[in-house]
Parts: structure tokens; C-alpha cells; sequence
């Protein structure tokens, strides 16, 4: 893991890292490509009063609801939220580099944000239901931002959602450790995910309309963030 501040470096991530990283950038030229298909973003009233340094989606994707269990084990659907722009966060608690630079990232933004910030949800969607339990989602966002939600659910429930959002997600194989005198394995360390690094912003109407990359400052997601949130 990078400094807190720091950019993540492709060179330095382990291979699904590499992967999750791949598929970022993927995500990021097929969203370009897909604005600079539909009519070109440049010539549409929306951006030309702004300059994006985020990925506009062109149009707008509707934002799929889903209902997750957040951190304090209640029920919550992405709809609870209309009348704020939430920010969609894929990743895991046990992430070493992209979700805690991210998070970081977004707290940072926020302060930016002034009173403004209340208009603004950020909301943690983990792909490890398995460990991240409503208590480990809670204990974890505390360190960034008590205000942060996180969603968890049933394998099948986050399947559902990542595959409705287009977020890749790969399992890394666990890695047992061997008892050198016994010559035997005797214990698994929690598997490792490789993810999709993009940020989605849902605006007030439930509208998917942009993609935040990883290497973001926070002044820039302020930007962005203030532009629309003026809409």
C-alpha cells in the first residue's frame, strides 16, 4: 500500500491486483468510448458548463436499487437515499491498498464540501460477504468516516448488485502457511480480491453519471461533486 496520499502504481500491486487494475482502466476507455459514441458529451449543455475530472457517462446510466444490510443490520435500499448524490464504493475490508486510499480519498472530498457534505452519501457495497460482517463493515469505515454506510448481503445478493453495476470482481486463491516440524498445512489466510477501483456517482434522480478513478485527488472529486450537486 501506497501513503495515504499517494497514487497506486499498476508495477506495484500483486497479480489480481494487476487484473483489478487492468479492468479499471478498461472500464474507463470503454466509458469514453461510449460518450464519444452517443453524440459526443462535449456538444451537450450538461458539460459544456463544466469540465469533468471524472468519467461522464453519456447518457446517464439508470442506477439499479438493491436492498443490502448496512452496518447496523438493518435493511437498506439505494432508493432510501433519493434526494442526495451517493457514491457507489465496490471493495472489502481486507483490501491493503485501493479501498482505504479511496475511502480516504472521499473523506477528504467531503470536507471540501463544506455544508454541502450532508447532501452527499457514500455507501460501501463488499464484495467478501463472507468476513465482512455488519460489525467488521462498521468497526473499518469508523477509521475513515462514521457517516459512511456499509452494505453487505448474501453471496447471491452482491452477485447480483456487482453484476448489475458492470464491477469486476476475482477471487485470489487462499494461501496456506506450513508447519516446517509437522510438514503439514495448518492454517488458510482470508482470500485477497481483485476489484474494479472506480467510484459511480448517483445523482438526485437515480441516475448513474459518473465514474471517479482511483488516482483522483480529493479537490478534484470536490469539483466534480460541487458541479453537480449545483444541478
Amino acid at each position: 500500500m501506497t501513503g495515504a496520499e499517494g497514487t497506486l502504481k499498476p508495477a506495484s500491486l500483486s497479480r489480481p491486483r494487476q487484473i483489478a487494475w487492468a479492468a479499471t482502466i478498461a472500464a474507463a476507455l470503454l466509458t469514453l468510448a461510449i460518450g464519444v459514441m452517443t453524440a459526443g458529451f462535449s456538444r451537450l449543455p450538461f458539460f459544456q458548463s463544466h469540465t469533468f475530472h471524472g468519467l461522464p457517462l453519456e447518457p446517464p446510466l439508470p442506477a439499479a436499487d438493491f436492498t443490502l444490510t448496512n452496518q447496523d443490520g438493518q435493511p437498506v435500499r439505494l432508493t432510501d437515499y433519493e434526494g442526495k448524490l451517493v457514491l457507489l464504493v465496490f471493495g472489502y475490508t481486507q483490501c491493503p491498498d485501493a479501498c482505504p486510499l479511496t475511502l480516504f480519498a472521499l473523506n477528504q472530498a467531503l470536507a471540501e464540501l463544506g455544508d454541502a457534505r450532508g447532501q452527499v452519501q457514500v455507501l460501501m457495497i463488499s464484495v467478501d460477504p463472507q468476513t465482512d460482517t455488519p460489525k467488521a463493515l462498521k468497526e473499518y469505515l469508523s477509521h475513515f468516516n462514521p457517516g459512511f454506510v456499509g452494505l453487505t448481503g448474501s453471496p447471491q445478493e452482491i452477485e447480483a448488485v456487482t453484476r448489475a453495476y458492470g464491477v469486476f470482481v476475482e477471487v485470489e486463491k487462499e494461501e496456506a502457511t506450513v508447519d516446517s516440524h509437522a510438514n503439514h498445512l495448518v492454517a488458510h489466510t482470508a482470500p485477497t480480491y481483485a476489484h474494479t477501483a472506480l467510484t459511480y456517482v448517483v445523482d438526485r434522480q437515480g441516475q448513474r453519471v459518473l465514474a471517479l478513478p482511483l488516482e483522483m485527488t480529493p479537490q478534484d472529486v470536490a469539483a466534480d461533486l460541487n458541479f453537480l450537486l449545483g444541478q
